[in-house]
């Protein structure tokens, strides 16, 4: 219940650049005895459609008003504020939630209070309708990676 955070814009995996970063990750694979084997090998064409794929992404309208309002949000100081006091206050109370602790009435109150000055800040509600766009388009790249992946391993269809 009190678990939920909004993502604080310009945190996570995000470069200066603007770049979203979810990490360069080296796997070593054991399925090949004897061989060890990393993720990087064998990826040069994979990668630079990655590459153009992301390149698409960032030229994309839904990516750039984010970033647009992404800049906005952390230009404003009361919004930055707002979001970091209700950050640090669910948490708390997300800690103290599952460590069986007791949560005072004041301290709801206090969270109903940040959760309405943060749903009533207009920069920030451009923001998550912006991030709730950007997020849409990525699910929809993913899905359809997915179901392109998935449609390999399926046995062909009978043909009527």
């Amino acid at each position: 219940m009190y678990g939920h955070q909004y993502m604080r814009p310009g945190g996570g995996y995000q470069f200066p650049n603007g770049a979203l970063y979810f990490g360069r990750l080296r796997f070593t694979l054991w399925e090949y005895p004897g061989k060890e084997q990393t993720m990087d090998e064998g990826l040069g064409e994979v990668q630079a459609l990655a590459v153009q794929l992301g390149k698409a992404i960032r030229k994309h309208p839904r990516f750039i008003t984010w970033r647009e309002a992404d800049a906005r949000v952390r230009a404003d100081k009361a919004a930055t504020e707002a979001l970091d006091a209700y950050n640090r206050l669910a948490t708390l109370l997300a800690r103290k939630e599952r460590a069986g602790q007791p949560i005072e009435v004041e301290e709801k109150h206090q969270l109903q209070r940040l959760r309405e000055t943060v749903a009533a800040n207009d920069t920030i509600k451009a923001y998550m309708r912006t991030q709730a766009d950007y997020a849409e388009m990525m699910r929809v790249m993913n899905d359809t990676i997915f179901e392109v992946i998935a449609a390999e391993d399926a046995p062909p269809k009978p043909q009527t």
